[in-house]
């Protein structure tokens, strides 16, 4: 009875030690010259789609607040690396997408990547899943 609740009582401090998360300072500290910016913006690449002769491939940036410019970069790739671009800047605003375009060739594999900006600051990357276009 006693090693029953002996393990009982060892088991509950390693859990409770075990779920203790220990704050980590980073090496250097944030520059202070620098602007902060919110991060209150996400980005997103959607699969990429075929339209007609062409497969498109959409990229958006999506903020929970407006900000005075948002510019959003998409890029379209196959499997061959034929790979465009797009870029499209959208002012006063808390939304903006853009979508990029190449010529549809039978059989390919395409991907989609994107990169969001706050003004001239990044903001986040994103890709897409690999999709096979028959």
């Amino acid at each position: 009875m006693n090693i029953k609740r002996f393990v009982v009582i060892v088991l509950t401090v390693v859990i409770f030690l075990g779920s203790y998360t220990t704050p980590v300072m980073a090496d250097e500290p944030q520059p202070t010259d620098q602007p902060k910016i919110p991060l209150d913006c996400g980005v997103w690449a959607y699969d990429p789609v075929r339209s007609g002769s062409n497969v498109n491939g959409t990229g958006e940036i999506s903020c929970s607040t407006a900000h005075s410019s948002l510019k959003v970069v998409a890029g379209l790739r196959d499997w061959t690396d034929r790979y465009t671009s797009k870029v499209k800047t959208c002012y006063n605003t808390d939304y903006c997408s853009v979508t990029a375009t190449l010529s549809y060739s039978p059989g390919r594999q395409w991907i989609t990547d994107v990169s969001g900006y706050m003004g001239t600051y990044w903001q986040a990357y994103d890709t897409s899943n690999w999709v096979s276009i028959p």
